[in-house]
């Protein structure tokens, strides 16, 4: 719904050309600043896999926050691998610009 102001689709954390980029990125802020001031987003979310600790580790670095585990969402080489969701709230990215607080958050 376009009164929501959130991202309608989902980001998968598994393309490692990305996660690769997204570590040598010079402004950690430059994944979630277009969402919130050109777009005016109030919430970014996304999922990462697994077998991918690397992108969560980026993610995090810019101050996305886990919301929860879907368990068994991919089917991945003959195995099934759970997806953390994580997300940010404009508030949030405003308030930390990538140096998220750590205490009274749950982690999945």
């Amino acid at each position: 719904m376009p009164g929501n102001r959130r991202t309608p689709g989902r980001v998968a954390g598994h393309d490692a050309a990305m996660i690769a980029h997204l570590r040598r990125a010079p402004d950690p802020d430059f994944l979630d600043k277009p969402g919130f001031e050109q777009l005016g987003l109030h919430r970014i979310s996304l999922e990462v896999y697994a077998f991918n600790p690397r992108a969560r580790r980026v993610y995090e670095k810019v101050g996305f926050l886990a919301e929860g585990v879907l368990r068994d969402a991919l089917l991945w080489e003959g195995e099934r691998v759970d997806a953390a969701v994580m997300s940010i709230l404009a508030p949030e990215w405003s308030q930390h610009r990538g140096r998220p607080e750590t205490t009274g958050h749950m982690s999945a």
